[in-house]
Parts: structure tokens; C-alpha cells; sequence
């Protein structure tokens, strides 16, 4: 995981996150296992490390020509 704060907002975290697995509840899947993603999350329980394990609910924003997640819920562990 690579993580840096916004220039836009202090609350905000920018991430580039490698994705390990996806359950779908709402909609289509735009990710699968082994992707490298941009995500952001506002006010992450802890701080984002490199090495960390994320798990969240994520909401795609964006449409067919691109886009990032949402992260809500976010929980972090130690790398």
C-alpha cells in the first residue's frame, strides 16, 4: 500500500492499494484479485503504513472512462 495525505483536505487519504478479494453486494465488479487500485478514505482509523492491511467497503466513483474507490469503513493492521 502506498498512502499520502490530500493537498485538497487533511481528512483525506490518497491510496494506490493491491486488492487480495472481492465480495460484490451492489452493482458490477470493477476489480479482481491481483489488481493494483487508486482509492481515497476519508479519516482512516489509524494511519495509513506501507505494508498494511486494509479491509473497507469500497464505492466505485467514476464512470467507463475511469475512475477511483471510496473507502468506507476502513480498518487497518500492522504490516
Amino acid at each position: 500500500m502506498q498512502a499520502a495525505r490530500s493537498a485538497d483536505s487533511p481528512r483525506k487519504w490518497l491510496l494506490r492499494l493491491l486488492v487480495d478479494s472481492v465480495t460484490v453486494e451492489h452493482g458490477g465488479q470493477f476489480v479482481r484479485p491481483g489488481d493494483e487500485v487508486d482509492a481515497f478514505a476519508f479519516d482512516p482509523a489509524g494511519r495509513p503504513a506501507p505494508g498494511a492491511v486494509l479491509r473497507a467497503e469500497a464505492e466505485f466513483v467514476g464512470g467507463a472512462a475511469g475512475g477511483t474507490f471510496q473507502l468506507h469503513r476502513v480498518e487497518l493492521s500492522e504490516p
